[in-house]
């Protein structure tokens, strides 16, 4: 779990496309 959010976090920190961002941490979200 630990490992999902710290991807999540430094994916929102860095200036990728938010929304692909969004949708993945979205759906990891709901699974943990």
């Amino acid at each position: 779990m630990s490992v999902s959010i710290g991807i999540v976090h430094t994916a929102y920190y860095l200036p990728e496309p938010v929304d692909d961002v969004r949708s993945w941490g979205q759906r990891t979200k709901q699974s943990a």
